[in-house]
């Protein structure tokens, strides 16, 4: 068993009345790959907001590294990519180096520029994801399935070790979802980032990641895959 980076315990959320999620408790080693389901409105993306903070839990505990998620400080360690990364104006003038480097702000500070440091952070993050030849694209005269491989770089290019995305492989095509897949796939194996990955489609997880997690209305199943070896079981959704 690897080392254990993030841990869920009694985790609950509501809006007001209406309980999202309810007592969901797991573990997440290093290393992994995991693929998380459910029907709409299980609660899916809601899950990755909170282990990155954006809401906080109505009940529970969520420790990152062995810190208790409040006190934690090094948030460059997670990189997260929301659902709607790429619902812009394609009319936006912006390139794609700098859609890229925005993230990097957060570290340079607000008001300064970014450096020689930060533009090969940029660079190493595009090459990871084939896309360095665009640097000086628009981010808007790009291909759905480019733009996702951008947003993509922006998580990476603070370096994570563990990365979370929302639907990656929504509205692009089914030539793009597989260069999508085998990307993360490269991340995984190659440079050893832990992903965690929301999809509503099952053929894309059951491909590409070793445990896949179903959120239902009693909690959360985990299920390992050992790819041609062990039957998956009951995760229709």
């Amino acid at each position: 068993m690897g080392e254990e980076i993030i841990k869920v315990k009694g985790l609950s959320f509501a809006y007001g009345k209406k309980k999202i999620l309810d007592n969901i408790s797991f573990a997440v080693q290093k290393g992994d790959f995991w693929g998380i389901i459910g029907a709409n409105g299980s609660g899916k993306s809601t899950l990755l907001k909170l282990l990155v903070r954006i809401i906080l839990p109505s009940a529970g505990e969520i420790r990152l590294w062995g810190e208790r998620q409040k006190e934690f400080k090094e948030w460059y360690r997670m990189g997260y990519l929301s659902q709607k990364a790429t619902s812009f104006n394609n009319n936006f003038p912006a390139t794609v180096e700098e859609v890229v480097g925005a993230q990097l702000f957060s570290q340079v500070g607000l008001f300064r520029t970014l450096g020689r440091r930060e533009e090969e952070k940029i660079n190493k993050a595009l090459a990871l994801v084939d896309m360095k030849e665009y640097k000086k694209y628009l981010i808007g005269n790009l291909s759905g399935g480019q733009q996702q491989r951008i947003f993509i770089a922006r998580a990476l290019v603070a370096q994570p070790e563990v990365l979370l995305l929302d639907e990656p492989s929504a509205g692009i095509d089914s030539h793009a979802d597989q260069a999508l897949g085998n990307l993360l796939q490269k991340l995984n194996k190659e440079l050893g980032i832990t992903i965690l990955v929301v999809s509503h489609d099952l053929s894309f997880v059951t491909l590409y990641a070793n445990k896949i997690a179903k959120i239902k209305e009693k909690g959360l199943t985990v299920s390992s895959l050992r790819k041609g070896s062990e039957e998956i079981g009951d995760i229709s959704i």
